[in-house]
């Protein structure tokens, strides 16, 4: 098998691997400053104890070594955790809102990065007409979970109104954010 064979399945070279964890401890090091808690989020959403578990465990383990699928899972199960109104919520207008927003700056990135993506500028479209209807809604519902939803992702209220309204129709009123 050729080497460039080799290398478009998939597969990492040797010298790679070697750079890769020739690296990590340094990595480990400047984690380690900056984080002085003893435990560290692993892939699995949980807390290690770096004290009693060895460090190449959670070298494996750590967020740093996640695919984008499993950081992106990880992420849209702590805005759940984060704006859930009960227990087993999972899909109120707030969670929602939440998770459409997090979608939203992640494709954002990455059609500022590839601009000839028009399938994904179109899904990101989407997302924003969708995540500006679960506000409308919420709006016309109950305004104080608005404004708070609106404070805790940091959005602007008039992203929910379009400017393309037509004459006539009724617009609802602008809550103050105090």
């Amino acid at each position: 098998m050729s080497a460039t064979r080799y290398l478009s399945r998939g597969f990492r070279t040797l010298a790679y691997t070697r750079r890769r964890f020739a690296s990590a401890p340094k990595a480990a090091e400047a984690a380690a400053e900056a984080q002085p808690d003893p435990k560290v989020e692993s892939i699995l959403g949980l807390r290690i104890d770096s004290n009693t578990v060895p460090e190449n465990v959670i070298r494996a383990l750590s967020l740093e070594n996640a695919s984008r699928s499993e950081a992106r899972r990880l992420r849209k199960i702590r805005l759940i955790e984060t704006f859930r109104r009960s227990e087993s919520d999972t899909g109120s207008p707030e969670v929602q809102i939440a998770i459409l927003t997090d979608r939203i700056k992640d494709l954002t990135g990455h059609v500022q990065q590839h601009k000839q993506d028009k399938m994904n500028m179109r899904s990101l479209v989407m997302l924003v007409h969708k995540r500006r209807r679960l506000m409308k809604y919420l709006l016309r519902e109950t305004p104080e979970r608005y404004v708070a939803i609106v404070k805790a992702l940091s959005l602007r209220p008039s992203s929910v109104f379009s400017k393309d309204v037509p004459l006539g129709a009724k617009k609802a009123p602008t809550p103050k954010l105090n």
